[in-house]
This record gives structure tokens, C-alpha cells and sequence, in this order.
């Protein structure tokens, strides 16, 4: 776990955002464009069709809970990190609604790492 927060506190100083770009994503996490692909399964880049550009982003919420999911710590850690994580307004409390979009984003998570779809 030490390592998942390490990554998270870069990419807490490096983006404004929860979403990544390819560019942005290679240069927190020193992974190649074939692990982006890997989270970037729905394309839901930008399109900014007007401009024929497309720019490939990735949930960066869902991409940590993937990590903290299939790292091999403890459940507890696994947890504690999740928790903190979701408690974004630092109230040390889950909201029900923060808890549903954190089972939503491991779930989400889970289906990207086995790529499975909708259908």
C-alpha cells in the first residue's frame, strides 16, 4: 500500500482532475500506452469533433482502485486506503452516496482489469 500512495500523492500534486490523458498518465506512473488502453476501455476520450482531435482520458478513481484491489496487502490496509481515498471533504465519514460510488468505481475496476463489457 505504501507504493498505491506514493502514486497517489504524485498524482495529487500533478493534476487537477480525475481523469488522465496518455501523456499525463506515462509520466505519474511510468506505465506504457498498453496499460492505458487497458483502462481506457470505454474510449471515452474527449472528442472534440469540431477540431478532429481526440484526446484518450482514463478514471484515475477507478485506476486506484484497481491497484489498491489486486495489491497484495492486507485487507485492512486495502480498506483503510479505500476509505481515506473516498473521504474526499476530510470529515473522516462516508456519506451513503460515497459509499455507493466507491462500490461502483472497484466494480468498474474489476471489469476493466477482465475486460469484461456491458453485453
Amino acid at each position: 500500500m505504501g507504493r498505491i500512495r506514493t502514486l497517489h500523492k504524485g498524482f495529487q500534486m500533478l493534476s487537477e482532475s480525475f481523469a488522465l490523458n496518455q501523456k499525463e498518465f506515462e509520466q505519474i506512473f511510468t506505465y506504457d500506452e498498453a496499460v492505458f488502453v487497458l483502462w481506457d476501455t470505454d474510449n471515452n476520450g474527449i472528442a472534440f469533433e469540431f477540431f478532429n482531435l481526440h484526446l484518450g482520458l482514463i478514471d484515475v478513481i477507478e485506476f486506484f482502485c484497481g491497484l489498491t484491489i489486486f495489491s497484495s496487502s492486507r485487507v485492512e490496509d486495502k480498506i483503510r486506503f479505500l476509505f481515506e481515498f473516498f473521504d474526499m471533504n476530510e470529515n473522516n465519514y462516508l456519506e451513503e452516496c460515497d459509499i455507493q460510488f466507491m462500490f461502483l468505481s472497484c466494480i468498474n475496476a474489476v471489469a476493466k482489469t477482465f475486460a469484461f463489457t456491458d453485453e
